[in-house]
């Protein structure tokens, strides 16, 4: 036959989670902006004896070291996951700068291309249109002159 656990069991394994992730939610927000909240606050004597009594009401004075070392834990575990993370970085990304360059590049050279394929092709038609006018021009006073000429006739 099974034994029963006692509910209080599960209730102090639930209270052991919820405190092991409050405390990591906690380190990781201390190290994501310790920079931030250092400028941000500025705590005097009076706050840091308050949070260690709040510390020692929620936890006991037993459960405070356990803490602090899994705390400490946390951290070298999220300083080492950090340090890894930057080291893939570098080594994948060590040569996006040159491939970056090389595609500006090409851009610009393929731009460069479009602007004088336009500006030949604006000049040609430039020179049509001035050309047509020129021929519009002249067969208009061509035009002129022979009605002239045919109403002097008259």
């Amino acid at each position: 036959m099974a034994e029963k656990v006692p509910a209080s069991f599960f209730v102090s394994k639930l209270i052991e989670a919820s405190v092991a992730v409050v405390v990591n939610k906690f380190v990781y927000l201390l190290k994501f902006f310790s920079d931030q909240l250092i400028n941000l606050i500025i705590m005097g004597g009076s706050e840091i004896v308050l949070i260690i009594f709040v510390f020692l009401l929620l936890f006991g004075a037993k459960a405070i070291p356990d803490i602090a070392k899994t705390l400490g834990k946390a951290m070298r575990e999220f300083q080492k996951a950090t340090n890894e993370i930057k080291r893939e970085i570098n080594e994948s990304g060590g040569g996006l700068g040159d491939d970056i360059r090389d595609i500006k590049s090409t851009i610009q050279g393929a731009k460069s291309d479009i602007q004088e394929g336009i500006r030949t092709h604006t000049s040609d038609i430039e020179k049509d249109i001035q050309e047509i006018k020129s021929d519009v021009s002249q067969g208009t006073q061509n035009i002129t002159t022979t009605i002239t000429n045919e109403a002097k006739m008259d």
